[in-house]
């Protein structure tokens, strides 16, 4: 059960995207080079994302499964195989930092503020019952 949960969550996070950006900067950052510049982060930030999930499905699920199987396994040899998997999202996390502020380097403070409050007030109406 712990196997198939934590697979779950972890696999359910890999449908994730930086996409939806894309219509907002095309919508609100009016030169096109800069625009291209962003997609391509989108695009890096979109890989380092699937490469991650693809990583921690094949080797940690693997080793998760191996632990589990082994009758013998102790807290301590879990707590090793998610050490594994923590290190490698603390190193994801910094990647889409670094993204995130490419990002916001090639827009306007302008710019990156209207993105976001527009992505804010769709979430906030998607969010409403009815909505």
């Amino acid at each position: 059960m712990l196997i198939a949960m934590t697979i779950l969550f972890l696999h359910g996070g890999g449908s994730f995207s930086f996409d939806n950006l894309k219509p907002y900067v095309k919508e609100f950052v009016p030169d096109a080079e800069r625009v291209a510049a962003i997609e391509t982060v989108i695009k890096q930030a979109n890989d380092d994302l699937a490469a991650f999930f693809k990583r921690i499905n094949k080797e940690w699920s693997d080793q998760l499964v191996e632990t589990n199987l082994n009758y013998a396994s102790t807290r301590e040899d879990f707590g090793k195989v998610f050490a594994v998997v923590d290190a490698q999202r603390d190193e994801l996390q910094q990647r889409l930092l670094d993204r995130r502020f490419e990002m916001k380097d090639l827009t306007t403070p302008e710019e990156w503020q209207a993105i976001h409050e527009t992505i804010a007030a769709e979430r906030a109406r998607n969010e409403k019952p009815g909505g």
